[in-house]
């Protein structure tokens, strides 16, 4: 639930963490998923879906929740900002999952990045793929990249909601998080 303060709203924002496979080489693969009260937000082929948790829910998986603090955006309206990024069908294992929308998620909420060590696995896997072209055999061809999510940016959709918390804490005068931090771009270059 939501706690009032001096009239606005602050929404408690958690992080779902859950270790995807044990015991292996990918033994640093995560999912993650964000909590803002009571509502439990991720992105998957379905687009960005939510659940209400009950009380005593640890959210929908076997993962350790972490608490990060209140934020002056709700669930709902971080959902809004961020659903023309993380549209159905544009869900990809490496360059497109949910570990990249829980980390523009918790820019939106709170103002800073999800924990790299949570992204490792993609981020090798997508610069393996980018120059080899090997990722569907490394992975038993269990993968194949979204043509829906070859061009995702991650660094534009960061830049995207800097702009637009700045301007709602223009209009609203709430203390949002306006101070972009990100990766540095970098030019893909093929052989």
């Amino acid at each position: 639930s939501s706690v009032q303060s001096d009239g606005d709203s602050r929404y408690r924002v958690r992080l779902v963490v859950s270790s995807l496979i044990g015991g292996c080489w990918a033994k640093d693969a995560y999912h993650t998923s964000i909590v803002v009260d009571d509502f439990e937000f991720a992105f998957n082929h379905l687009g960005i879906v939510n659940q209400r948790l009950d009380a005593g829910d640890h959210a929908s998986h076997d993962g350790k929740m972490i608490d990060l603090g209140f934020s002056t955006i709700s669930g709902h309206q971080m959902k809004i900002l961020l659903s023309p990024y993380f549209q159905a069908g544009s869900y990809d294992m490496l360059r497109k999952n949910c570990n990249n929308f829980s980390d523009c998620a918790l820019f939106c909420l709170l103002g800073h990045r999800l924990d790299l060590k949570y992204r490792k696995l993609e981020r090798v896997g997508t610069w393996v793929d980018d120059w080899t072209g090997l990722m569907p055999l490394l992975s038993g061809f269990q993968y194949t990249c979204n043509p829906k999510a070859r061009d995702f940016n991650l660094v534009e959709v960061l830049q995207y909601i800097e702009g637009a918390t700045r301007r709602q804490q223009i209009a609203s005068r709430s203390p949002l998080p306006t101070i972009l931090r990100s990766e540095r771009p970098r030019r893909k270059t093929h052989l």
